[in-house]
C-alpha cells in the first residue's frame, strides 16, 4: 500500500505541474482564483484514475489513459482559453512533449541519487516547475510566434509524442530503451530550438523591412509637402508682391484725397472713398523676423480675419533658427489652417484664434483656438471631429516634428483647442 501512495504522490504532482506548464503556455480567459480551482479538481480527478491502475498494479493502463482520457479532456478544455484550436493542440502537444524530455531526466537522475521513489518526484516537480518559469519569462515571445504560425510545425511535434507514447508503451520490450528516449528527447530539444531560432530570424527581418518601408514612405511623404510648400510660399510672395504695389498706389490717393479736402472738393473725395470700399486689399503684416513665418503667418491671419475671426499673433522667431523653415512653416500653416476650420464651425461672435512662438535656444509655440463642442481627442490623442477626422495635415505635422525630435500635445477643454509644440 505504501507504494501505492508514492505512485499517487507522483501522478498528482506530475499532473499538476504538467497543468501549470499548459497555462504558462497559452492565453486562459478566466481569472486566476477560477485557474487555480479548475487545475487543482482537474488534478485531484485524473491522480484517482490512476490510482485505479495503480491498486491493479496496471502500470501500463496509466500511459492508455493518458492517451484516451488526458489528452482528449485537454481538447475538450479549448472553450476556457483564448488561442485557436490549433494553437491550443500545440500547446497541449508542447506540455507532453516537455514531459516526455523530464522522464528521461528522471531516468538520469535515478541513478545517482538515493530514494529514487521520493527523487523522482521533486525531480519532475523542480524541472517541470524550471520549464514554466522558463517559458513564461524567457521563451514567451519565441514561443508567442511558434504558436502562431503553429500550422507547418504541429505535425513535427505531434510525430514527436508519437514517438514519446511509442517508447512508453513498448519500454519493457526495447532493450535500447535509453538510447532511443535520449535520442527523441534530443530531437525534441533541438525541434523546438530551432524552431524559435527560425522564426525569430524571420521577424527580425520582417520588422527590419517594415521600418525600412516606413521610412522611404515618410520620406517621399515630407518631400511632396516641402515641394507642395514651396510652390505655396512663391504664390505668396506674388501676392505680398502686389500687396505692396497697392500699398504704394494708396499713398499716391492718400495725396489725391488730401488735396481735394484741402480744396474742399467732398464729392470728389466721397467717391473715392466708396470706390475703395469695395475693395478688400491684402495686408503685409511684419509678426517676427523670420520670413518665411512671417509670410505664413500674414497669409492665414489675413484669410482668419476675412473669415470674422479675432487673430492676436505674438511670436518672435529669428531670421535664423536650428530648423527647417520651411518643414516649420509647412507645419504651422496646417495647424493654423486647422484652427480657422473649426471656428468656421461655430457662430462668428465665438470665433478666435491665439498664436504665441518664442525662440530661445528651444522654439516654444501653441496655438489655441474656438470650437465647437464636436471636437475632442482620440485613443491615440489626435484631434478629430464628427465631420473632420484628423487626416494628411495633422500626419505632416506629426512627421515633422518625430524628424526633429520634437514634442506636441493636444488638448481639448471648454470648447477651447490648444496645441503646444517644443523644438
Amino acid at each position: 500500500m505504501g507504494s501505492v501512495w508514492i505512485d499517487l504522490l507522483r501522478s498528482f504532482v506530475t499532473n499538476l505541474m504538467v497543468a501549470l506548464l499548459i497555462f504558462s503556455l497559452a492565453q486562459p480567459k478566466i481569472r486566476r482564483g477560477a485557474i487555480i480551482v479548475v487545475v487543482l479538481l482537474s488534478c485531484v480527478s485524473y491522480t484517482a484514475l490512476n490510482g485505479i491502475c495503480y491498486i491493479r498494479g496496471k502500470y501500463l493502463y496509466v500511459v492508455y489513459a493518458d492517451i484516451f482520457i488526458l489528452v482528449p479532456a485537454l481538447i475538450l478544455a479549448k472553450p476556457f482559453f483564448n488561442d485557436t484550436f490549433f494553437q491550443w493542440c500545440f500547446n497541449i502537444v508542447t506540455a507532453l512533449n516537455v514531459l516526455g524530455v523530464v522522464r528521461l531526466l528522471d531516468g538520469e537522475v535515478l541513478g545517482i541519487l538515493p530514494y529514487p521513489e521520493y527523487t523522482m518526484i521533486v525531480n519532475r516537480a523542480v524541472l517541470l516547475g524550471v520549464f514554466s518559469l522558463l517559458f513564461t519569462r524567457k521563451l514567451r515571445p519565441f514561443y508567442v510566434l511558434v504558436r502562431e504560425n503553429c500550422g507547418p510545425y504541429l505535425p513535427s511535434s505531434l510525430g514527436i509524442l508519437a514517438a514519446f507514447v511509442f517508447l512508453m508503451v513498448n519500454s519493457r520490450f526495447l532493450t535500447s530503451y535509453r538510447m532511443l528516449y535520449a535520442m527523441v528527447s534530443t530531437l525534441a530539444i533541438l525541434f523546438y530550438i530551432s524552431a524559435f531560432w527560425s522564426l525569430r530570424e524571420i521577424s527580425d527581418k520582417y520588422v527590419i523591412r517594415e521600418e525600412n518601408l516606413r521610412m522611404k514612405s515618410r520620406e517621399m511623404f515630407l518631400s511632396s509637402s516641402a515641394r507642395a510648400m514651396q510652390h505655396s510660399l512663391s504664390l505668396m510672395e506674388e501676392l505680398s508682391e502686389q500687396s505692396r504695389i497697392k500699398e504704394h498706389d494708396a499713398r499716391h490717393k492718400d495725396v489725391v484725397l488730401l488735396q481735394l479736402m484741402q480744396e474742399e472738393k467732398v464729392e470728389e473725395a466721397m467717391s473715392i472713398l466708396k470706390g475703395q470700399l469695395t475693395f478688400v486689399p491684402s495686408h503685409s503684416r511684419k509678426y517676427c523676423e523670420n520670413t518665411t513665418m512671417n509670410s505664413i503667418v500674414s497669409y492665414y491671419v489675413t484669410q482668419a480675419e476675412v473669415s470674422h475671426i479675432t487673430c492676436r499673433v505674438l511670436i518672435d522667431i529669428p531670421e535664423t533658427i536650428g530648423i527647417d523653415s520651411f518643414g516649420l512653416a509647412m507645419a504651422v500653416s496646417n495647424l493654423l489652417e486647422n484652427a480657422i476650420h473649426a471656428c468656421l464651425d461655430i457662430d462668428p461672435e465665438g470665433r478666435w484664434i491665439v498664436f504665441n512662438a518664442t525662440c530661445n535656444g528651444q522654439l516654444l509655440l501653441s496655438i489655441e483656438n474656438s470650437c465647437g463642442p464636436e471636437v475632442r481627442l482620440g485613443s491615440d490623442g489626435l484631434p478629430f471631429s464628427e465631420g473632420h477626422r484628423h487626416g494628411t495635415g495633422t500626419q505632416s505635422v506629426l512627421a515633422f516634428i518625430e524628424e526633429h525630435d520634437g514634442e506636441i500635445v493636444f488638448s481639448v477643454r471648454d470648447e477651447h483647442f490648444l496645441v503646444r509644440i517644443l523644438l
